[in-house]
């Protein structure tokens, strides 16, 4: 159970029992819970959805989910999109990069990557039929710790000093990236039909593009890329659905 609560207590802002309290160096092994905490998030957010869906119009709906969606991480994840978009669009050298990073304040490219996320969840999830579109929801957040879970598992931290990163290094195994890939394939194949294979092979793709833009970029990955990684990955996710779900693929 402790590791499971290093998975809740790590990926989102929710508070977790006292005895339950882990230290950095037990978040190696709640790596394995990533997935779960992905499910569970998008089966609340999926009730959320159909309780506002009963008296709000679809748009209002779909923005309060989307806003939830990354809220339930105290907006951390976004924060690593913000920073990565920051440092990836200024041209620099990796050193720099990583410098960029590590300024909290937020620049164009980063204010810029934030709204264009936003802006793409909310549209594509309010073009799905509300009878339907449950099943986006449910695999948006799934899709995004899948993605984490083998970025952690196949990627090198590259900061030099002590980060978040660190104390997963210790359990970075490359058969979990496969796994998180055929939980990923599977849960979108029982969700969607055969339209979730284009899903997640559509998002692990958009995944793998991402991974190894960061390998030859920086030469691995930080905690801003692997929050950067989460929110890119729910995007694909959500895009991806409302063309196959459009279409009947």
């Amino acid at each position: 159970m402790k590791n499971f609560f290093s998975a809740v207590s790590f990926l989102t802002a929710l508070p977790v029992p006292r005895k339950y309290e882990s230290e950095p160096s037990d978040l190696s092994e709640s790596v394995n819970y990533f997935m779960l905490v992905g499910g569970f998030i998008g089966a609340a957010l999926v009730i959320i959805d159909w309780t506002l869906l009963s008296f709000a119009p679809v748009w209002v709906s779909a923005a309060i989910v989307v806003i939830l969606m990354s809220a339930v991480s105290g907006a951390l994840h976004m924060d690593g999109l913000a920073d990565s978009a920051d440092a990836f669009f200024s041209g620099a050298d990796k050193e720099r990069a990583l410098e960029i990073m590590k300024d909290s304040a937020c620049g164009p490219m980063g204010a810029l990557s934030i709204i264009s996320v936003f802006i793409l969840k909310v549209v594509s999830l309010a073009s799905i039929s509300a009878d339907i579109r449950w099943m986006a929801l449910l695999s948006a957040p799934l899709a995004g710790r899948c993605a984490m879970v083998a970025a952690l598992s196949v990627m090198p931290y590259v900061r030099n000093s002590y980060g978040l990163g660190t104390a997963f290094e210790p359990g970075r195994n490359p058969a979990r990236a496969w796994w998180s890939a055929l939980v990923l394939l599977g849960v979108c194949l029982l969700t969607f039909g055969f339209p979730g294979f284009w899903v997640a092979v559509g998002t692990a793709a958009v995944a793998v593009l991402f991974m190894v833009y960061c390998g030859k970029k920086l030469g691995g990955m930080t905690g801003d890329t692997y929050g950067a990684l989460c929110e890119i990955c729910e995007t694909a996710s959500l895009v991806i659905a409302s063309a196959v779900l459009m279409k009947g693929v």
